[in-house]
């Protein structure tokens, strides 16, 4: 059998050669389809079905949405963007933004055609500019235009795709690619690998718009109903003795308990879907009973998943304070209660966790990330908390609008006025003692823990009582703001990054990009290093960044330098609030950058990546060859944490052609000199 082995793999080797060039010629081979695993199923928005030529030539293209949930999905704002297969860098743009009130019902549809598409006339929206064969598309959220909900390509090139790509679309057939059907009728698989999840339609299309009939996602086997399954135990040892009373045909069994098929779908932990779960309701002011009686509330507005493991997810502070490694599982359309060092702060209902270090006052920014990706925040705007009362501590609830979940900004908060709300505090009403009953609404919280918030129970109208300050308003209405944020920054460059003609500490630059769903003007923002330190802050300029833009800003221009000792990177905005900022130790090496990536703009932050002002942040790649000649400075080897005097010794003015590690580390060179021990206050010198 050893003997064969080469053998069988030059066999191996030459079928999946063939496999690969077979490829370069079909667009797409047809798929045996059968029942996909449920696991499986899309729990976002989708490309249902799409493509980027048809009967009339290149302009006939398409792209079809499904909701594949069981809950409606606002994508008011989303935009569906496109890109081409250019090397190195691929281009990309918008090519729609969805118009406001739109909304996608539970298995509905939504369709997008170029104004040349054959179905330009029964689109729900169209765009004028067409999609490369050989590109891509991606269909971003309005809360995150970095991380695709989903995206489709034909070329490896493409900046959009997923997983293995599929083959170009040519001639004038009137094809398609369709996401395959699962359950009942519906496109609802996502495997996150577009050659696995589509089929060609080789000369059938059937765009679906909003007036098409909803297709459901269920799973094609029923699962039993039990009214009483809340009251029903997963333990195997259940039998059909238990049976709820007044369910007289009831034949649930062990075998078929409801909430036991509940559990293997709790896998959703990889999810990097914007507001999969979100931070619902904060009580930042604490409680009549103690001001340290803090507890925040997490919803789970998921359809159809049944529960999301908390592995890997984490609900953090800007300042790192509190810093929360969740744990447990959020059942679909149920409520996580954190509360604050023990589980009294609400007294009549268990906190699923504990949790340590305080929420100021004054404001935060609170970020819900899984294994690093960003899926929600609150108050993102930084400066003081949008809602909450330190004088009723009325908590901090999230506004829905329509059962659908509003994206963070300061409209999306209101504050509890006490006209709904649930849960006791741990304190005793003024003037009860033990011996009164106090179990009545003086005790009861301003505040929705593990129950509806008010803002999504009740709509405020005029009146003239004074229980509220909101209750003469009506809900406010979401309003996109820009976002920015530093990207990439770069503390001790070796090349003329900035094309000055020089290689120096002002090639340093500090890279922003916008990561908000529309444009915004940087003019008052400022760029700083360690507060009180170093470099005085830099005004930027009046310039707008659009949605996904960024921009570098050298040392030239700011005079921020940056020591390779270590230092921190502040944006701050236009009230001198810090925004955005990152703390590196020591900068090692020339030409490393410090990055966010995966994705670019809200991902983990690297220390090893190569430097690309105004361009996509990479770790791969090389760094561009000095010249030869034209420089009046050669790239200067020694840290700038060394006394100005050396460096202007050794790196710059005459010492600039003069230093060499050589003269430092090596031995051998020239005539050595011995210089014997000095012991007088004079200090020796060699030439």
């Amino acid at each position: 059998m050893q003997k064969q082995a080469p053998l069988f793999r030059a066999l191996l080797a030459s079928a999946l050669l063939t496999l690969l060039c077979a490829g370069l010629f079909v667009p797409r081979v047809e798929q045996q389809v059968g029942a996909a695993p449920y696991k499986t199923l899309a729990n976002h928005i989708v490309i249902s079905e799409f493509r980027t030529r048809g009967q009339l030539g290149g302009n006939d293209e398409f792209i079809e949405l499904h909701n594949p949930t069981l809950s409606s999905i606002d994508i008011s704002g989303w935009q569906v963007w496109g890109s081409n297969a250019n090397t190195p860098i691929p281009g990309t743009s918008n090519r729609k933004t969805i118009p406001a009130s739109t909304v996608i019902p539970a298995g509905g549809y939504y369709l997008i055609t170029h104004t040349g598409s054959t179905y330009a006339g029964t689109a729900d929206t169209t765009y004028g500019t067409g999609i490369s064969d050989d590109g891509g598309i991606a269909i971003f959220t309005s809360f995150d235009l970095v991380t695709p909900i989903d995206q489709v390509g034909m070329n490896n090139n493409s900046a959009y795709k997923e997983g293995a790509v599929l083959g170009e679309l040519s001639g004038t057939a009137n094809q398609s690619y369709e996401r395959i059907v699962v359950g009942i009728g519906g496109n609802c698989e996502d495997t996150e690998n577009n050659l696995s999840d589509f089929i060609w339609n080789s000369s059938t299309s059937n765009p679906q718009n909003s007036s098409s009939a909803i297709s459901s996602c269920a799973p094609s086997t029923a699962t039993p109903t039990n009214t009483e399954t809340p009251t029903i135990t997963t333990t195997p040892t259940e039998t059909g003795t238990s049976t709820p009373t007044g369910s007289a045909t009831a034949t649930f069994t062990t075998t078929s308990t409801p909430t036991i098929t509940l559990t293997p779908n709790c896998t959703l932990s990889n999810t990097s879907t914007p507001l999969s779960l979100v931070i619902n309701e904060i009580a930042w002011a604490g409680t009549a009973a103690s001001t340290g009686d803090e507890w925040i509330e997490i919803y789970n507005p998921a359809g159809g998943i049944g529960c999301t493991n908390l592995t890997g997810w984490v609900l953090r502070s800007e300042d790192g304070s509190p810093s929360i490694s969740l744990s447990g599982v959020i059942q679909d359309d149920g409520y996580f209660l954190l509360e604050r060092t023990d589980d009294t702060t609400v007294s009549d209902i268990t906190a699923d966790q504990i949790y340590t270090g305080e929420l100021s006052n004054s404001g935060e920014k609170l970020y819900l990330e899984n294994n690093g990706i960003r899926i929600d925040s609150a108050n993102i705007d930084g400066g003081s908390w949008p809602a909450g009362s330190t004088s009723t501590f009325g908590s901090m609830e999230r506004l829905m609008k329509s059962g659908v979940i509003v994206s963070d900004s300061p409209t999306t908060w209101l504050t509890n006025t006490g006209v709904v709300k649930n849960g006791l505090d741990a304190g005793l009403p003024n003037g009860c003692t033990v011996s009164v009953n106090c179990t009545t609404n003086p005790r009861a919280m301003n505040g929705t823990p593990r129950a509806q918030n008010w803002a999504a129970a009740v709509t405020p109208t005029p009146s003239r009582t004074a229980t509220s300050t909101r209750t003469s308003t009506p809900l406010p209405t979401a309003v996109p703001v820009g976002r920015p944020v530093i990207n990439e920054f770069l503390p001790r460059p070796g090349f003329d990054w900035n094309q000055d003609g020089n290689v120096d500490v002002f090639d340093e630059f500090i890279e922003i990009k916008n990561l908000g769903p529309v444009d915004i003007n940087l003019g008052g923002w400022k760029l700083d290093d360690e507060a009180n330190l170093g470099s005085n802050p830099f005004t930027l300029p009046s310039v707008t960044l659009k949605p996904g833009e960024r921009i570098a800003f050298y040392g030239l221009q700011t005079n921020i330098l940056l020591s390779d000792g270590g230092d921190t990177v502040r944006l701050l905005n236009s009230n001198n609030k810090v925004y955005d900022s990152r703390t590196y130790k020591i900068a090692k090496v020339e030409d490393q950058s410090v990055c966010r990536l995966f994705p670019d703009g809200s991902g983990s932050w690297y220390e090893d990546c190569i430097p690309t002002p105004n361009l996509i942040n990479s770790r791969d790649g090389e760094v561009p060859v000095m010249p030869d000649a034209g420089f009046e400075s050669p790239v200067c080897d020694l840290p700038d944490t060394l006394p100005e005097a050396f460096l202007i010794a050794e790196c710059r003015g005459y010492g600039a052609n003069l230093w060499r590690t050589m003269f430092w580390d090596a031995s051998g060179w020239g005539n050595d000199v011995f210089v014997p021990a000095n012991r007088s206050k004079w200090e020796s010198f060699v030439e």
